[in-house]
């Protein structure tokens, strides 16, 4: 699956593991400049953590120049109003983009 992130175009990729920097991680997002940018995601992620991860990931990409602390705390803060409205992925969201 690709998405445009300021007109950058990504793809968002489902795996098993992250590791950066010996460190896990639930997400990473490539660099702006980088070719053939791409988004990971854990794909044992659900629920409202998912949401939380494909958020941060995405403000990542959108404002590169962002501390870490500042995008947390902004994908959270949209992750926990975005649940409360009652968002939700279907549960076939994986197959239905080809990611799964």
């Amino acid at each position: 699956m690709f998405l445009l992130i300021n007109g950058k175009r990504y793809q968002l990729k489902l795996v098993r593991r992250i590791v950066n920097n010996d460190n896990e991680a639930d997400g990473e997002c490539d660099a702006p400049h980088v070719k053939g940018k791409q988004i990971r995601i854990r794909s044992d992620l659900t629920g409202r953590r998912l949401l939380d991860v494909l958020i941060h990931e995405f403000l990542h990409g959108a404002f590169w120049h962002l501390s870490e602390e500042s995008v947390e705390q902004t994908a959270s803060e949209m992750a926990a109003f975005l649940w409360r409205l009652g968002y939700r992925l279907p549960p076939d969201w994986k197959q239905r983009n080809k990611l799964g």
